[in-house]
């Protein structure tokens, strides 16, 4: 019988082991990024004419700080490969899901609708559709 214990507990260990090595949740569902193209930083922050504007991106940073000046809007900054990035948020939709401040320091997959370029910070401006957690594999639906 102890046998059978031991062989059920090696079982379980290889497939836990399994599980966090090939089915982390690192990478965004199949199709998450679909439709949307990889966003480009030096193309978008030149866009000071908004020409690109309503483009569907997809950027994938850490999130690194949010303000609440705009009604209703959270308006996070995201580290893409030492370029930031503005994203916007409709911040009712994410009091659906969490607290603004634990989306901060996180990886994340963000897709969105380029706005163009915000002229008081010369920074290209993504407005959120949904956004994928690297760290533990959640999907946020925020586009009302």
């Amino acid at each position: 019988m102890k046998k059978f214990h031991w062989f059920m507990l090696l079982v379980l260990l290889v497939v836990a082991c399994f599980t966090a090595i090939f089915l982390s949740p690192n990478e965004p569902p199949a199709g998450f990024t679909d439709n949307y193209e990889a966003g480009d930083f030096a193309k978008y922050a030149a866009d000071i004419n908004g020409t690109l504007a309503e483009t569907p991106l997809y950027i994938e940073g850490v999130m690194e700080k949010y303000s609440t000046e705009l009604d209703s809007i959270l308006l996070y900054s995201v580290n893409v490969n030492g370029s930031e990035w503005l994203v916007g948020c409709y911040g009712p939709m994410i009091y659906r899901y969490t607290t603004p401040d634990s989306l901060l320091s996180r990886e994340v997959v963000i897709c969105g609708e380029y706005m163009g370029v915000w002229a008081a910070s010369g920074l290209p401006v993504i407005y959120v559709h949904k956004i994928f957690m690297k760290d533990n594999g959640g999907v946020y639906f925020l586009a009302v």
